[in-house]
């Protein structure tokens, strides 16, 4: 036998095993069908891009930083992206919870209460009127017009998350030992 063929037989006695023992640990996993954990880790990831950047059009609708206008409205197309795909973040069987895994690792629980699925169609058609208005806020003419829709936005999110959210910890930096805040 020459090289090639002793060097391709060599490989593919290595290679096999390892892509057995790969296939093993990845159990369960297939083309569409995502963890419930991962749904999880992509919609907390997918709503912290969101809130980023509704904060940095905050501070770009009220002066604190200058950006433009422009920066604004493609932070609001981001949102509107973000808020048009986030029903499909929350499959069936995706409700991950327990007072335990709070504990032991915060970033793999849902911040999303049992409310989203029994009321989905109400979550559902939230999600929807929010990126209809984050989108509208994109587009509009002027200042003034894109702030009062962003803080449209901004209220409905409010509302959503006081319906669908778990309420969440904030900290104290005085209770921290940080000292006084202003």
């Amino acid at each position: 036998m020459n090289r090639k063929i002793w060097a391709c037989a060599v490989a593919a006695v290595v290679a096999v095993p390892a892509l057995a023992e790969f296939t093993q640990e990845r159990a369960g996993y297939a083309p569409g069908v995502t963890d419930p954990v991962d749904s999880v880790l992509a919609r907390r990831v997918a709503m912290a891009a969101a809130n980023r950047w509704n904060d940095q059009t905050h501070d770009i609708l009220d002066g604190a930083i200058d950006l433009g206008l422009d920066k604004a409205r493609q932070n609001l197309d981001a949102i509107s992206t973000v808020l048009l795909t986030l029903p499909e973040m929350f499959p069936e069987g995706s409700y991950v919870y327990s007072e335990e895994m709070a504990e032991s690792d915060p970033a793999a629980v849902t911040l999303a209460t049992t409310a989203v699925w029994e009321n989905w169609d109400d979550f559902y058609s939230r999600a929807l009127a929010a990126a209809d208005v984050a989108y509208r806020a994109g587009r509009a003419a002027g200042h003034e017009e894109v702030l009062a829709l962003t803080e449209e936005l901004e209220g409905m999110c409010i509302s959503c998350h006081d319906a669908y959210r778990r309420p969440q910890v904030t900290l104290d930096p005085e209770m921290l030992g940080l000292g006084p805040t202003d």
